[in-house]
């Protein structure tokens, strides 16, 4: 199994989809990325939660689908954006 984390111990958010084209893929491996990424008040409101993780994801990673998505408030820039680390295992379409 090999793990890509794009964040730091103090919470390095991140400001752009990672690249996945840049990771390595093992045929038969699983592979895992994190990341914290700020989310408003409203797009978390606003979205049914398929559509919620479909926003995550679209922000966590570049192309290709993320599963096994887990996902946990870590903080917050202001009183209307939280920071959430997104994980998921990422799979190339």
């Amino acid at each position: 199994m090999k793990n890509y984390t794009f964040t730091g111990f103090g919470l390095k958010i991140q400001d752009k989809p990672c690249d996945v084209a840049n990771l390595e893929f093992d045929p038969g491996e699983e592979t895992y990325i994190s990341g914290v990424l700020e989310i408003e008040l409203g797009e978390l409101i606003d979205n049914d939660r398929e559509k919620f993780l479909d926003l995550l994801e679209e922000r966590l990673i570049s192309e290709g689908h993320l599963s096994n998505v887990d996902f946990r408030i870590v903080g917050c820039s202001n009183e209307n954006t939280l920071l959430i680390r997104v994980s998921g295992e990422v799979t190339v379409l």
